[in-house]
């Protein structure tokens, strides 16, 4: 697959600290070298709900909190949600349960 790593050896989005996800997660991931990352939320359609972090982020280990909402703070509705990171040329992506 085109922009995919071998696990460790290039930016990597990590499981959600927890999942489902009742009053908000941390989603941690990690980069063998700085670089820019692009870290948004998505519900099932696709639509971008939540842009978490953009921006220049050094080596090793990182974590970005989501409260479950949208970036005008209006809380979301119950269901399912993708983070996407992009880093480094590579994309990767996690499903997190939110439940209320």
């Amino acid at each position: 697959m085109a922009g995919a790593a071998p696990l460790g050896a290039g930016p990597e989005l990590r499981s959600a600290s927890s999942n489902p996800a009742r009053n908000g997660t941390v989603l941690r991931f990690s980069l063998p070298a700085s670089g820019h990352v692009d870290l948004r939320v998505y519900d099932v359609q696709g639509k971008q709900v939540s842009v978490l972090a953009s921006g220049s982020f050094g080596a090793g280990e990182h974590q970005v909190p989501w409260a479950g909402n949208d970036d005008s703070g209006r809380r979301l509705a119950s269901g399912v949600y993708y983070a996407r990171m992009q880093a480094n040329g590579v994309t990767q992506a996690q499903k997190v349960l939110l439940i209320h």
